[in-house]
This record gives structure tokens, C-alpha cells and sequence, in this order.
């Protein structure tokens, strides 16, 4: 994970994956009954006050035109479209129709209560029935953090924060330096384009506060956050002489993002930070693709048994958690490994197999590429979004899609499940 890639090699590999597959996956190989997505939200605007953000470069950052941390007037474009390309995939496999506004009542759409995840859930709803009266968002009213979506914020548990700075030395070391040397490339980059230099601080890691139950001292938060809003700047539309002041192409940004799976590798992938931020969701997730598979209710699932769709939009972090409790990996064209991009989701598929009717589970990772984003690219089947299939260690299969024997994937999401961090 730590070693040194090259955004030259990784973007001209992860081509290939364009070819991979699409959602529906070839005739007669897979009957599939449903399909969860559990999404990133879209294209937002920094998150960071303007106070804030004026320390991280010493130019101006261009107007969003929305407030900080929401989802942008091109991001909810980008959803609709991403929206009709579900529709279009779903209806491919028999799901939904391929039009029309029958199927709304078999969709359900949930989201964190964050407007940049409504938004794009809505954004997804309006883009699979756009003729129709959109199907409503389900979130959470009552509470000021949902805890499937932010359990430590949402006082769901608070974790063993020396566990976790544990936890991540022991994938990391204790002193950062050699981490700091293998990608001194990508923050050089960073203070180039930002032209102010990133303090590299302590170099330790330290037990965090609030939502954070680590804290890494150094340069890797502010450069993967900075390489993070020049990703959405450049998704966003933004000219390219507004993208990074003029001063970073997409080759560029590619290379600097090298930080974000390092950040998230240790912040949000590690076992143990994982299963305290993760199992709540994960809990979630695998009741409801229980209840698609016995076609029963089951506690705790998104939505009623009888739906064929379920769309779970929330953020980057809830994506990296529970893809480190399943301990699957991916890479896709213009992003770097493992990197839970803008509107990128999980996809869970529930169906049997066809030669002997075992009822089998499915995990790809998709996302539209950063310049599919940047120029609103109708999205089809005959011009998808990249998939990339997920191999889930401890049940996955040799077959099309490495789909799991649905008892194996239950049995190794059970055990990545800490229930301590579960509330119905």
C-alpha cells in the first residue's frame, strides 16, 4: 500500500479496467434480484471555511457558488446523469423498466442528512425518473449526526483512541519520517501548486478528538486536502487556468492525490479504526441485502423487503471504512488506488447463480473518471463509467465478478462486524 506509484503507470493500466465490465454482467452467467449502491456523494465545494482555506495557498481558491462542504450546481448534473445511468443498467438487468414511473415505489433512496448527500441521492432520483414526481429521500431529522453514518459524532461509541493510534503505528511505524520521504514528490507538488510550503509538524501520530480517533502530525492531512479540492476543481469545470491557479493538469492532480489512499489508509482503512467507524453502516448494509436475499424484513435494513434498488449516499470516509472491514481494493482511470472518489459507490448485487440456483452476492466499485465529471458526460452502457470488480477475500469465487456463496459473504461481513459499535 505505502509503495511508491506512479500516476503515469496507474493511469494508463487502470484504462484497461474500462473494458473490465459494466453493471450488468454477461447473459445467463448471474440472476441477479437486487442491487444496493452505496455512493459517495457528488462534486461539493471545499469544506474548509474561507478563513481556513486562506492559509492553504497563498492565491485566492475560485467561487464554488455554494456555501462550504455543498454539493455543487454541476455535482447535482453530474448525479442526475449518473442516475440515468443506473436506470439504464438496471433496466438492463431486468430490475426496473427502461422507462417510466411504475418502478419509483421499488427504489429506495437513503442518505446522511448532510446536504451534499441529500442532494445527490435526489440528484440519483431525479436522473433515473425524470418525467416522474422523484421518489423521496429517506435521512435522519432528529439527531444533529446520523451514527450509521458518523457513529462517533452521533455518540454511538467513542472507540479506544490509544487502540487506534496503536493500531495505525503498527501499519505505519511510530516515526513518519521514511513515510514523509516515500511522498515527498506528491506534497512537493502540492506547495508548487499552492506556493506555500506544508509544515511538516511532529511527524507522529497521536490520539485524535471528536469524530477523529486519530490524528496524524505532518504534512498528509493538508496535502491530501488540498490535492482533494483540486480534484473537485477539476471535476467541477472550473477552466484550466482557475484549476490550481493554472498551475495543475490532470496528470499533476493524479500525482499529488498520491497522499489520499496513504491519509485514508490509516486514518479510515485500518482494522481497528474500521470496525469502530464501519460496522455500524456494514451492520446495515448486510441486513439488507439479507432481506433481498430471503425476501423477508429484516431489523435495521434500508428500506421495505419488497424493493429491488436501494441507493446508501454518504461520504469518502464511510466508503474506505467499510472497504477495509471487507478488505477489498480497486483502481480506476485518473485516480489513484483505493481512492473513494466524488459520486464513486460500492456496488453489492444479490442473485443466484444460474448452472444450480446458489444464492450468491457480487462487489464492484464504480465511478465516473475525473474528465467523464469535468466535461457532464452522458453516461450510457455503451459509454459507462468504469467497474471494477471486487474479489472479497474469504468468499469470493474464480467465476465472472468473483461473486460470493451469499453464506460465505455473511459469514466474513459477520466477522468484520464489531456488534459493540451497532445500534439497530
Amino acid at each position: 500500500m505505502f509503495g511508491a506509484f506512479r500516476s503515469i503507470a496507474i493511469v494508463a493500466c487502470a484504462t484497461l479496467y474500462l473494458f473490465l465490465m459494466s453493471l450488468p454482467a454477461k447473459a445467463g452467467d448471474f440472476n441477479v434480484r437486487f442491487v444496493l449502491v452505496l455512493s459517495r456523494h457528488g462534486v461539493r465545494s471545499p469544506t474548509a471555511k474561507p478563513a481556513e482555506l486562506a492559509t492553504l495557498a497563498k492565491d485566492p481558491w475560485p467561487d464554488f457558488g455554494v456555501p462550504p462542504g455543498f454539493l455543487t450546481a454541476h455535482g447535482f448534473v453530474l448525479a442526475t446523469l449518473m442516475g440515468a445511468y443506473y436506470r439504464e443498467a438496471l433496466a438492463a438487468r431486468g430490475l426496473v423498466a427502461p422507462s417510466g414511473c411504475a418502478d419509483e415505489s421499488n427504489v429506495y433512496f437513503a442518505s446522511d442528512l448532510d446536504e451534499r448527500t441529500v442532494k445527490t441521492a435526489q440528484g440519483y432520483a431525479q436522473g433515473m425518473f425524470p418525467s416522474c414526481a422523484a421518489p423521496a429521500v429517506h435521512y435522519r431529522t432528529d439527531v444533529d449526526d446520523d451514527p450509521v453514518f458518523h457513529p462517533i459524532a452521533g455518540t454511538l461509541w467513542n472507540g479506544n483512541r490509544a487502540l487506534a493510534v496503536a493500531a495505525l503505528r503498527g501499519r505505519s511505524g511510530s516515526d513518519l519520517s521514511a513515510l514523509r520521504a516515500a511522498y515527498a514528490d506528491a506534497i512537493s507538488s502540492v506547495e508548487y501548486v499552492t506556493r506555500r510550503p506544508i509544515p511538516d509538524g511532529a511527524l507522529a501520530i497521536e490520539p485524535g478528538a471528536g469524530e477523529d480517533l486519530v490524528r496524524i502530525e505532518g504534512p498528509f492531512d493538508r496535502a491530501q486536502e488540498i490535492a482533494e479540492i483540486l480534484q473537485m476543481e477539476y471535476a467541477n469545470g472550473f477552466p484550466m487556468s482557475q484549476v490550481g491557479w493554472g498551475r495543475a493538469t490532470l496528470p499533476q492532480i493524479v500525482a499529488m492525490s498520491r497522499v489520499r489512499p496513504l491519509y485514508y489508509e490509516l486514518t479510515q482503512r485500518a482494522p481497528y479504526v474500521a470496525s469502530v467507524k464501519g460496522s455500524n453502516l456494514l451492520s446495515h448494509v448486510l441486513a439488507t441485502l439479507e432481506q433481498a436475499a430471503e425476501n423477508a424484513g429484516k431489523p435495521g435494513a434500508f428500506g421495505p423487503a419488497a424493493d429491488k434498488v436501494t441507493f446508501v449516499v454518504g461520504h469518502d470516509g464511510n466508503i474506505a471504512n467499510v472497504a477495509g472491514l471487507l478488505g477489498v481494493s480497486w483502481v480506476l482511470p485518473t485516480y489513484q488506488p483505493n481512492d473513494a472518489a466524488p459520486g464513486g459507490a460500492l456496488i453489492f448485487e444479490v442473485g443466484t447463480r444460474a448452472s444450480d440456483g446458489t444464492p450468491v452476492v457480487r462487489l464492484s466499485y464504480t465511478a465516473a473518471t475525473l474528465d467523464q465529471m469535468r466535461d457532464a458526460t452522458k453516461l450510457s452502457l455503451a459509454n459507462p463509467p468504469p467497474v471494477f470488480p471486487l474479489f472479497v477475500r474469504g468468499c469470493s469465487t474464480a467465476d465472472d465478478g468473483y461473486p460470493c456463496p451469499f453464506a460465505d459473504f455473511e459469514r466474513v461481513a459477520r466477522s468484520a462486524i464489531d456488534p459493540a459499535f451497532v445500534t439497530p
